[in-house]
């Protein structure tokens, strides 16, 4: 049996630990409310009150008359905008209103050097749970599910073995380093139809998005 001040230094041993608490400081819950429909999904802030997300978390008829809300804290609720959405990417990005001005921020990594059998962090918000982490590893890289279509975000994906649960859209992949590589789209099986609980939990890349992110920010700067 473990001493106390021995477990103590075992259990700040863990660099993944860091990685998920940098990352609960920049992680926020997107909710979306239209006539007809209320969902959340996840996201995570890169900086100037932008917002990263997945674009089938705003559903497919944004408009003016929808209403877009975060919450990094699981309380305090604050008013979004649609800054850029690609459904073809699957992501998209938000402009936070008066957000909040100790919020963390999240770092592009390099997802083409992911590799096999590495560790990863999600955090995210599935069910609505603000600031559920998950631990795993990446199980396999540029991967494309037999679409027919070939639609971008359903190419040269990221599988990695977290668990994810409905609501983890949009949420993010960190790499041990507390770098972003890519942000959860869902659960699919080979022929990329969506799975609720079975199938390859599926990334998409970080470089990707990159281009987008940057339009987003030169747009909102102008």
């Amino acid at each position: 049996m473990f001493k106390l001040d021995r477990y103590a230094q075992y259990k700040h041993a863990d660099p993944m630990k860091q990685v998920i608490q940098h990352g609960a400081k920049a992680s926020c819950t997107v909710s979306v409310v239209t006539r007809k429909d209320y969902s959340t999904g996840s996201g995570f802030h890169v900086g100037h009150g932008l917002v990263v997300t997945a674009a089938h978390v705003l559903g497919d008829d944004v408009n003016p008359a929808t209403s877009i809300s975060v919450t990094f804290d699981g309380v305090s609720m604050y008013p979004a905008r649609l800054v850029l959405r690609e459904p073809k990417m699957d992501a998209a990005v938000l402009k936070v209103l008066k957000a909040p001005d100790n919020l963390g921020v999240i770092e592009f990594g390099d997802s083409d050097k992911v590799q096999i059998g590495d560790m990863v962090a999600v955090v995210s918000s599935p069910e609505g749970f603000h600031d559920t982490s998950m631990v795993g590893r990446v199980t396999n890289v540029h991967q494309s599910p037999d679409l027919g279509g070939n639609e971008p975000a359903w190419t040269d994906l990221l599988l990695i073995d977290v668990t994810l649960l409905p609501g983890s859209s949009g949420g993010m992949v960190l790499d041990e380093t507390g770098l972003l590589v890519g942000i959860v789209l869902g659960v699919m099986d080979r022929t990329g139809q969506q799975q609720p609980l079975v199938g390859l939990n599926s990334v998409e890349p970080s470089n990707k998005l990159a281009a987008l992110v940057n339009k987003a920010f030169a747009k909102v700067k102008r």
